[in-house]
């Protein structure tokens, strides 16, 4: 190897020498009797996966420039192509800038639009989810759909409503959002009491339901009718009972 590379007898001894004393080099290296020409030969051989260590760890002397450029050259690329693939393989990752968002096209966009409206209208979603759901897919082809979408000045959410009835979870503290929910699935409201609004935080946007400010009125007083429940009771997808655990006190917030 040493003479494949073009080393003259010095520059290989010194190899030879330097693989011995290196602590991690001379784990691969091992003596061996092999047979030859003239006769049976004490060779130092060195196991096929130390060999690219060992190139790159050659030391390139100021002689072996003067008498062997066209060698030198060919470390000093190896060389600095294994530096670049001991970097890739052990230093952090240098952190990317983070790419735009990917604009998908235009018929990529109409294809999911009709793969999931069917499936929408399939679920019970009103026609106003499925519009709004159409506008959110369209947004990241770049097109954006004229959808009037009701103002939330008059419509208020679920948590809006706990804290105006004094509804509050018992354990946490925090208004009962779900339970009023459940209050709300029991009035039976007609649609022109709720409409679906587009709502965007931080990541995330879509489609979420609000209810005019009236149906407040209509919470506090089915709470009242029914003997003001400590435990609101609703029924997993599974089939299982299941209780919401509230407190009340009386509100009246601005």
């Amino acid at each position: 190897m040493c003479d494949g590379l073009g080393l003259s007898e010095g520059q290989r001894n010194r190899q030879l020498l330097n693989m011995g004393n290196d602590i991690v080099i001379s784990k691969g290296i091992s003596n061996l009797i092999l047979p030859t020409k003239g006769g049976k030969q004490d060779i130092l051989c060195i196991r096929h996966d130390f060999v690219p260590l060992w190139l790159a760890k050659i030391t390139i002397t100021p002689a072996m420039k003067q008498i062997t450029p066209d060698l030198v050259d060919k470390l000093v690329d190896y060389q600095l192509k294994a530096k670049d693939v001991l970097a890739e393989a052990f230093l952090p990752k240098k952190e990317k800038k983070a790419k735009q968002e990917r604009v998908e096209s235009l018929s990529s966009v109409n294809n999911a639009v009709k793969t999931i409206t069917p499936i929408l209208e399939a679920v019970g979603c009103t026609p106003q989810i499925q519009l709004l759901t159409a506008k959110s897919l369209y947004e990241k082809a770049g097109v954006s759909l004229p959808i009037k979408i009701p103002s939330d000045k008059h419509y208020v959410d679920t948590v809006h409503i706990a804290r105006h009835v004094g509804l509050y979870y018992q354990s946490s503290g925090k208004p009962a959002d779900k339970a009023v929910n459940e209050i709300i699935r029991r009035l039976n409201l007609p649609e022109s009491m709720y409409a679906e609004t587009w709502e965007s935080k931080g990541n995330w946007q879509g489609a979420v339901r609000k209810y005019d400010e009236a149906v407040i009125g209509m919470v506090r007083q089915w709470y009242c009718d029914n003997g003001y429940p400590r435990n609101i009771e609703y029924t997993q997808c599974d089939g299982q009972k299941k209780c919401y655990h509230v407190i009340w006190h009386d509100a009246d917030v601005a």
